[in-house]
């Protein structure tokens, strides 16, 4: 179940993304956020740094900070490690971290989930 508790929430979203290359192989990939609420859970902040060894292997790091929220006890960071291995059509992918809660989309499918920390693991295919 979906609850609308705030109306409409008025935004101003920022976002800077740059990659570097270190060689034909290895690069490293920064992506930087800012997130400005008028209500609801107010202001955020997000970074992700990525770094693709070659066509097969990437690891990262990422954090999403809510210091915006008027409850004290709720700025909360949301951070994330893993990495993932490519081989074909078929991807693996191992994760640890804390999952914001709320509603998730992905490919037109989405599903309420609750906030969670802890392991994941994914494994995706494409025939």
């Amino acid at each position: 179940m979906i609850e609308e508790t705030y109306g409409v929430v008025k935004t101003n979203i920022v976002a800077a993304d740059a990659t570097y290359k270190l060689n034909t192989k290895k690069s490293v990939r920064l992506e930087l956020e800012h997130l400005w609420a008028d209500t609801d859970k107010k202001n955020w902040m997000a970074g992700t740094l990525e770094y693709f060894h070659n066509s097969k292997f990437s690891f990262y790091c990422s954090n999403v900070y809510n210091y915006g929220n008027d409850d004290f006890e709720k700025r909360i960071h949301y951070y994330n490690i893993g990495g993932s291995y490519n081989k074909g059509a078929s991807r693996l992918q191992l994760n640890y971290g804390r999952q914001r809660g709320g509603l998730v989309c992905v490919g037109g499918v989405c599903r309420q989930l609750p906030e969670s920390t802890g392991v994941s693991i994914s494994l995706s295919t494409s025939f």
